[in-house]
């Protein structure tokens, strides 16, 4: 079985991210609340560490938390599908929230009446003459400008899941170009 890392009630704070982003998070694997993430901007790594309860005076991590952090660990290490970089519980979460981050932009570039697109693994952000929420409609209308092209893959209509999913592909892809340092 393949371990599912997902978070919940993610707290940003841009004005505090410097290096890295600065974010709370609360870890779940496998659908069960494992940990608590978080990470305080200034470049350091983001620390993931299982959830638990101050008894006397002194944090003590519940024992099935701390086992199932441990196993995801052991697991995503060993995961040939996973990019090298990724093989870790922090690494995952980072993702997570660079991911949550990116589709929060591309909600409020909907919202304020800009399209992003990816042309050639580049992404781009135009300001379109439209009020009101985009439409069905409107993405039609658009993709028959004469600038658009058909190559060029429209954001702003995907769902969370196949945003995330093109936009690592992209990333993927102008990884894969850049040589190694």
């Amino acid at each position: 079985m393949k371990t599912k890392v997902t978070l919940k009630k993610i707290q940003h704070a841009r004005n505090m991210s410097k290096e890295t982003h600065a974010f709370t998070a609360d870890v779940y694997i496998d659908g069960k609340k494992t940990a608590q993430a978080e990470n305080n901007g200034w470049g350091g790594e983001t620390c993931v560490d299982a959830i638990g309860k101050v008894v006397d005076g002194q944090w003590d991590r519940d024992p099935e938390a701390d086992e199932r952090l441990r196993k995801a660990e052991e697991e995503i290490r060993k995961d040939e599908s996973l990019p090298k970089y990724l093989r870790t519980v922090d690494y995952i979460v980072d993702a997570l929230i660079q991911d949550d981050l990116h589709w929060k932009d591309i909600q409020k570039a909907s919202r304020t009446g800009k399209i992003q697109y990816i042309d050639e693994g580049e992404v781009y952000e135009a300001k379109v003459r439209y009020k009101g929420k985009f439409t069905e409609e409107y993405y039609l209308f658009l993709k028959k400008r004469s600038w658009w092209k058909d190559h060029f893959i429209l954001l702003n209509e995907l769902d969370k899941e196949s945003f995330t999913k093109t936009l690592r592909n992209n990333d993927e892809k102008l990884r894969a170009k850049e040589p190694c340092q």
